[in-house]
């Protein structure tokens, strides 16, 4: 199996997205805080991207046909 550069990796962008959506819901990253309803669309916003990026992860490793390396050749 061939190498590929780590940034073609569907697997690693995937994990990448979710694990920025998942960081600002933790860290408390709002729009607006006086707006109940727009912190409610933001919340299932930020769910959607964390679960969007899972499932990108997890078809870029089922459907990868080279492995991930550290240098381009």
């Amino acid at each position: 199996m061939e190498n590929k550069p780590f940034w073609q990796s569907r697997t690693l962008w995937g994990l990448v997205i979710s694990g920025i959506a998942m960081a600002a819901a933790h860290w408390g990253v709002q729009i607006s805080p006086d707006d109940a309803a727009v912190n409610d669309i933001i919340e299932i916003v930020s769910k959607v991207v964390e679960i969007a990026g899972l499932v990108y992860a997890f078809y870029g490793r089922v459907t990868a046909k080279k492995t991930v390396g550290l240098t381009s050749k």
